[in-house]
């Protein structure tokens, strides 16, 4: 009796043994195997799923590239090149030393290996592309997107800092989209009536030969920040976070609209971290040079939703 007691609890034993074998087999595997949590998406992957982007400067060339080189389109069809010019001041325009460094420390946490480039007189000149000024004539809808540090005085007033331009301003007419750090102006006059810097968005309406300037907050200089302008054919958006001090609901970062007709830029270049694209070099000097670093930069054939937004916003900074 006592042999077949012996007998029946091996074989109890035995099938718990078969059994915990069965069910913690791939569980044993994949302790043996797990090497800490999965890596972060990469912001960069996400977003050139887009199918409506154009063009996609990251920006993150290595610390050696010299003036003169390719800043890439991961597009493959918009390739820039990387320029740096010393500026004197001028009206309302910063001096710059002619500053290009690319290869600094990025401004996506979701991407450790992306760096940034940081730029005072330096700048990214793309050449003139239709599909760069805007999306077929009948659509005219486009979103221009990017990341940017200030690095410049935080007493510094008056004077415009560009963080992207695709403009023409002949003097008499105004063509084009420009996201800008700089002074508020009355529309009409052009006279400053607040000379603290705001982060804006300007479109050029052509017709009216005039500028629609939609004004934001001040600037947080040293803070890193997102920007997005819109354009859906009648309304322009501006779209900010201050990502180092997001807003509570990161979903929901601030957007400013106003009506706007948008006439394109006719045959002038795009510029990243410069302004005045009509201003040829040479003979020339551009003018409104950025001062901080830049990442990210990219052009879009038609509006971000606020859900693309918040998507962009969460993979970027990560958990």
């Amino acid at each position: 009796m006592i042999d077949g007691l012996l007998v029946l609890i091996l074989l109890a034993v035995a099938a718990v043994l078969a059994c915990f074998r069965f069910i913690g087999c791939a569980q044993i595997i994949g302790i043996k195997d797990w090497q800490g949590p999965p890596p972060p998406p990469d912001y960069g992957k996400l977003i050139n799923n887009d199918f409506t982007m154009v063009a996609y400067w990251r920006l993150g060339e290595p610390a050696n590239t010299l003036p003169g080189a390719t800043a890439a389109d991961e597009r493959n069809a918009h390739n820039g090149t990387y320029q740096n010019v010393v500026l004197m001041a001028g009206a309302q325009s910063a001096a710059a030393a002619g500053v290009l460094i690319p290869g600094q420390p990025g401004l996506v946490a979701t991407a450790p290996t992306q760096t940034s480039v940081n730029v005072d007189g330096g700048y990214v000149k793309v050449d003139f592309n239709p599909d760069l000024a805007l999306n077929p004539a009948a659509e005219k809808a486009f979103s221009v997107e990017a990341w940017a540090v200030p690095e410049w005085s935080a007493m510094e007033t008056d004077v415009f800092r560009t963080v992207v331009a695709s403009r023409e301003d002949t003097g008499t007419s105004r063509h084009g989209y420009i996201l800008y750090a700089g002074p508020v102006l009355d529309p009409a006059t052009y006279v400053t009536t607040d000379a603290t810097m705001h982060w804006q968005a300007w479109v050029g309406d052509g017709a009216k030969n005039n500028w629609v300037m939609l004004v934001g907050p001040p600037v947080a200089v040293g803070q890193t920040t997102y920007l997005l302008l819109t354009y859906d054919g009648g309304t322009q958006t501006l779209t900010l976070d201050a990502v180092t001090n997001p807003v509570p609901e990161m979903s929901s970062p601030p957007r400013l609209s106003m009506p706007a007709v948008y006439s394109p830029n006719p045959g002038k270049p795009l510029y990243i971290g410069m302004g005045a694209t009509e201003i040829m070099v040479p003979p020339g000097q551009p003018m409104y040079p950025f001062r901080g670093r830049l990442q990210e930069i990219a052009f879009y054939g038609a509006v971000l939703t606020t859900d693309q937004v918040s998507k962009h916003l969460k993979e970027a900074i990560g958990p």
